[in-house]
């Protein structure tokens, strides 16, 4: 008896990946701008081209920011909206801490302190790219607005 005949075919193992003539949308959800975020996209970039994919061609990587950060940063970079302490005044108070420090108290002696003042930040722009529509009670109490 002979053996059936038997055909083989080698190829890497991206191709079995890839769905021909489809080209499929990532929406990489991150929480701060697409800058600081390179060191995370970027390998994955590099880790989809190692299975085959070719950006735009099938397959588009979209970075989207769906957070409400604390950092008014991410807002002027394109976020909708931000609430969070006043880094400028936390950062003045750390100041007296240090001062405090340098003149000879212990630091195991001095007092853990909460944030008292909050900012919200809201960017116009972000809410109409999105079709929202951010309720006049809300920019009201808006310490920054961008338009």
């Amino acid at each position: 008896m002979q053996p059936p005949n038997v055909l083989f075919f080698v190829a890497p193992l991206a191709v079995e990946a890839q769905r021909a003539g489809r080209v499929h949308r990532i929406g990489f959800l991150g929480n701060s701008t697409a800058a600081l975020e390179a060191n995370l996209v970027g390998p994955f970039r590099a880790g989809l081209r190692e299975l085959g994919y070719v950006e735009g061609k099938n397959i588009v990587i979209e970075q989207r920011l769906p957070v409400v950060p604390g950092h008014p940063e991410f807002v002027e970079a394109g976020g909708l909206m931000s609430f969070g302490p006043s880094y400028p005044g936390m950062h003045g108070r750390a100041a007296y801490f240090v001062d405090r420090i340098l003149k000879g108290a212990k630091p195991a002696d001095l007092p853990v302190e909460r944030p008292t003042r909050f900012e919200l930040v809201i960017n116009l722009k972000a809410a109409k790219a999105l079709g929202l529509k951010i309720p006049p009670s809300l920019l009201q109490r808006a310490d920054k607005v961008i338009e």
